[in-house]
C-alpha cells in the first residue's frame, strides 16, 4: 500500500478529527448484534450524535472523574463497541486490497508505533501484522486480557507460496492510559515492515485518541502522548 511511496519521518494512519478518519480502514460490525455492535464517531464530552437505531452506545463505568481535566475532550473521537472482539473491528489496509496472490501489505518500515487510547474499564485489544526481510509473516497482539507474553501458530494461508503466520501476545497493563508505544523490533528481531493493522480494537468500552497509528523511524524516539484529541473503543475478550 505504501511500499512504493516516499515515507516521511512520521506516518499517521488514523486521526479521529480528520475529514475522513476511516478512509484507509475497513469497518466490520456484527449483524447479529444490531444494538450492541457499532463503530461510531461522536463528540467525546457530550457523546453526541448518537448512532443510527437500533444501535445504542454503551455507558462507561462509573468512576471519579471530576479531578481529571483530560478525562473528556472537546472534540470528535471514535467509539467501537461489541460484546465480541472477533466480530466488530476496523482494519487497515482495507479488506479486498490484494496484490495478486499476496496478502494486503501496508509496506510501512518505521519500527516505532504509537497509539492513544482511553481506558474505560473494559477489556480491549489490537493487532499489528509484521513481515521480516525473509518474507516471513507474524502478528503482534496487544491486549488487556492476556496476562503473559507468548507465541503460537496463528494461521496457515494457502497463497503462492503458502505461508504460516505466527502470533505473539503482549499484555497491556490495565492502567495503561492514554498512550501505548511499541518498538516492533523488540518483538520481531528480523522485523522489516508493517504488513497490516487488523484493528481488532475493542473493549466495553475504551476510548482511543486522535493519532491512533503514528509510526516513527528507528532514529526517532516516540514522543510523549499528546494532551489533545482522543477517541474511544469498545468490546470484550476473544471468545
Amino acid at each position: 500500500m505504501f511500499s512504493a511511496a516516499i515515507q516521511p519521518s512520521v506516518v499517521s494512519l488514523f486521526s479521529s478529527t480528520s475529514s475522513a478518519p476511516l478512509q484507509l480502514f475497513t469497518q466490520t460490525v456484527d449483524p447479529s448484534l444490531p444494538t450492541d455492535s457499532c463503530i461510531h464517531l461522536l463528540h467525546d464530552e457530550s457523546s453526541q450524535p448518537t448512532p443510527a437505531t437500533p444501535a445504542a452506545l454503551l455507558t462507561p463505568p462509573s468512576q471519579s472523574q471530576t479531578d481529571d481535566p483530560d478525562y473528556a475532550l472537546n472534540q470528535t473521537v471514535l467509539q467501537i463497541q461489541s460484546p465480541t472482539l472477533r466480530t466488530t473491528y476496523i482494519q487497515c489496509p482495507p479488506v479486498g486490497l490484494h496484490d495478486g496472490d499476496k496478502l494486503p501489505n501496508l509496506g510501512i518500515k518505521h519500527p516505532w508505533m504509537h497509539m492513544q487510547v482511553r481506558n474505560m474499564g473494559r477489556e480491549w485489544a489490537f493487532e499489528v501484522g509484521l513481515v521480516d526481510h525473509a518474507g516471513r509473516m507474524g502478528i503482534l497482539r496487544l491486549s488487556t486480557f492476556q496476562v503473559r507474553l507468548h507465541s503460537c501458530l496463528y494461521a496457515t494461508y494457502e497463497i503462492s507460496p503458502p505461508c504460516e503466520i505466527y502470533l505473539q501476545i503482549l499484555p497491556i497493563p490495565g492502567n495503561q492510559r492514554p498512550g501505548i508505544r511499541a518498538h516492533l523490533r523488540t518483538y520481531a528481531s528480523l522485523y522489516h515492515s508493517k504488513l497490516r493493522v487488523p484493528h481488532s480494537f475493542s473493549s466495553d468500552p475504551a476510548r482511543v485518541l486522535m493519532n491512533t497509528y503514528v509510526l516513527y523511524p528507528e532514529t526517532t524516539p516516540a514522543p510523549a502522548p499528546p494532551t489533545q484529541p482522543r477517541a474511544r473503543f469498545e468490546q470484550s475478550p476473544l471468545q
